[in-house]
């Protein structure tokens, strides 16, 4: 079992350090994009399993 002296160590930086790269260069928080993502996903879904016109199939 790992053991953390103290919390520099167990945050993996100096405290008050703003993270910059990575997905936080765009968004702070990186688990809302994916809440957003969910959402829209399962908005299409309903909609065409209501039948919504935008999302049924065309004929060409």
């Amino acid at each position: 079992m790992t053991s953390f002296a103290n919390p520099q160590q167990l945050n993996g930086g100096e405290t008050g350090d703003l993270v910059t790269a990575g997905n936080y260069r765009y968004i702070r928080h990186p688990q809302y994009a994916g809440f957003v993502a969910a959402a829209a996903g399962l908005t299409v879904n309903e909609l065409a399993l209501l039948g919504h016109p935008a999302c049924q199939r065309r004929n060409t």
